[in-house]
Parts: C-alpha cells; sequence; structure tokens
C-alpha cells in the first residue's frame, strides 16, 4: 500500500534511518511529531513508523514530567529545610531577647540606686562592738 500512495503522492517512502532526532525542547517536540503525521499521512513513511514516533515523543513526555516532580520535590525539601533554619533562629532570639530583658532590668535596678536584693538564705552577721 505504501508503494501506491508513493505513486500516488509522488514520493518515495523515507528511510527510517533517514528520520530527524528528536528534539528535547518540548515546543519542538511537538513540531517534530506534526512533520512526522504529515509524512506519514504522504507516504513518505509508513504509518507504524509513524506510531513508533508518537511512542518515543510520550516516552519522553513522561521522562520531562518525571524529571519536573523530582525539581519540585527537591525544591519542596529545600524549602524545609529553610523553613527548620528559621526556625531555629527564632528559637535563639527567642531565648537571646529573654536574657536582654533580664540584663536591662539588672542595669535599671543599679541605676536607680535602690540595689539589689539580696539572695535568699544569706545571713547578715553584726558585728559585736567591744
Amino acid at each position: 500500500m505504501s508503494a501506491e500512495r508513493a505513486k500516488l503522492f509522488g514520493t518515495e517512502p523515507m528511510d527510517p534511518a533517514l528520520l530527524p532526532r528528536v528534539p528535547r525542547r518540548l515546543d519542538r517536540r511537538i513540531d517534530w511529531l506534526t512533520d512526522r503525521f504529515h509524512d506519514a499521512t504522504e507516504g513518505r513513511i509508513a504509518w507504524p513508523l509513524y506510531q513508533e514516533c508518537r511512542r518515543v515523543a510520550a516516552s519522553l513526555s513522561d521522562i520531562d514530567r518525571a524529571a519536573a516532580d523530582v525539581r519540585r520535590s527537591e525544591a519542596a525539601v529545600e524549602a524545609a529545610q529553610a523553613q527548620t533554619r528559621m526556625a531555629e533562629v527564632l528559637a535563639q532570639v527567642e531565648h537571646g531577647g529573654a536574657a536582654l530583658v533580664m540584663l536591662q532590668r539588672l542595669q535599671e535596678s543599679l541605676q536607680d540606686g535602690k540595689g539589689r536584693k539580696p539572695l535568699p538564705g544569706r545571713v547578715i552577721a553584726a558585728e559585736a562592738q567591744g
């Protein structure tokens, strides 16, 4: 039948080894597959060869989708790690903030002149006059 088509369209069937390489970019791959469809309908390539071109394009699209999923997963892991680091920094700042407040209270009490309260349980001995 392809010989009849070749006579009808005036073209010889294309050798599968002479097919152009499948492009890496998706938009060019769609154009490539469209060209193979026209080659098949015009009798330049056999229909089973066109079906194989479709399977190759579909497989490459699946690979592209899987690679995109991997990139999204890696981005999610990086975002989670960044959030963990931010939580650790905020925890450090929170604890550091409490220490800073205690230091400010100490400095204020020293400036007031009232002095600090003695520690609990401290014994003050009176000197004997003699």
